[in-house]
Order: C-alpha cells, then structure tokens, then sequence
C-alpha cells in the first residue's frame, strides 16, 4: 500500500483508466467482445506499458527515448479518446462511466503535456 502512495500520479491513472474500461468491455455483448473490445483493452494495456518505459528511458535510451515513449503514450491517450466515444454515442457505456473516462483521460493528457514540455526542454527542443 504504500507503494501505491509514492507511485506518480500518471501511472495511478494508466492503471485506474485501463481497470475502468477493461471492466466495461468484460461486459459488453459479445458482437463487440470480440473485436472492438480487443482493441480497448490493447490501447489501455499498451499505454501503461508505455508510461512505465518512459519512466525507466532515460536509464536505458536516454531522455530522446523518453520523449519518444511520451509521444507514443499520447496517441494512445488519443486513440482511447476516440474508443471511449464511441461506446458512450453506440451506446455501450452511460453518461456517468463517460464522465469518469473524459476525466482520467484529460488528467493524463495534461500530465503527458507537462511531461513532454519539459523533456523536450531537457533536449534544448521547443
């Protein structure tokens, strides 16, 4: 447990978002199961695994590396965006799950934002 307490909080929220769409998809009917539900879980799986490599670039790609782990984790965060509205507009989730995902999704998206100005700035980029 206290572990989780030091964790950053993007990783906190990679992990919340991932188990709230996994868990929604689990239920969905299986026309969806088996094809749109794969992708979520994919995208939601492969951005944690992202931002975890982004934490660990600089010890083994240097920050170049990190940044290019943070773009990837961005489009992913996009790529999510789009699948968590569709299955708000299909409709495969209700107004209050959405909200729970808009939300994590711009709390990501904002500390991705900061993350990647400031490697970028380590760079001598932008």
């Amino acid at each position: 447990m206290d572990m989780m307490k030091k964790e950053m909080p993007l990783r906190v929220h990679t992990r919340e978002l991932a188990k709230l769409m996994i868990g929604e998809v689990a239920s969905m009917h299986k026309g969806y199961k088996f094809t749109f539900a794969e992708h979520i879980n994919d995208a939601c799986i492969e951005l944690m695994i992202q931002v975890k490599y982004a934490l660990r670039a600089t010890e083994i790609s240097g920050p170049d590396g990190r940044l290019d782990r943070i773009n990837q984790s961005v489009a992913l965060v996009d790529r999510i965006d789009v699948m968590a509205e569709l299955m708000f507009e299909v409709p495969l989730i209700n107004d209050k799950k959405f909200m729970r995902m808009s939300r994590l999704l711009e709390n990501i998206s904002r500390q991705l934002a900061g993350w990647k100005k400031a490697s970028e700035e380590k760079l001598g980029g932008a």
